[in-house]
């Protein structure tokens, strides 16, 4: 997960289809088995896709998860935080929720 941003495999009838590696940069290189057919690159692309839409979505969420507890530390860290925590938490909930909607809705 830290060398890469991604590395999928394809599989079809547990024969190697293709492999791709995708950078953090945004580079990628793609393997193909010789004598691949079309259909089963699609396959891969397809599997690519989701894996990276699945791992942004993943960071999105640990952003969010991560932002919230911080705002929430600093909220009751200071004097009166208490009563001030309600609404951050009502905050952090809703954050949460729309996040996981959006990945509902792109997957």
């Amino acid at each position: 997960m830290v060398s890469r941003y991604a590395r999928v495999e394809t599989q079809v009838a547990g024969v190697l289809v293709g492999q791709t590696a995708v950078g953090w940069t945004g580079d990628f290189e793609s393997i193909w088995t010789p004598g691949v057919v079309l259909a089963s690159m699609r396959l891969h692309h397809q599997s690519v896709h989701l894996a990276l839409a699945s791992r942004l979505a993943f960071i999105r969420m640990v952003a969010i998860v991560a932002t919230g507890a911080a705002g929430l530390a600093l909220t009751l860290s200071i004097p009166g935080g208490q009563l001030m925590a309600l609404p951050a938490v009502w905050k952090f909930v809703r954050d949460v929720l729309q996040e996981m909607s959006n990945i509902k809705s792109q997957v």
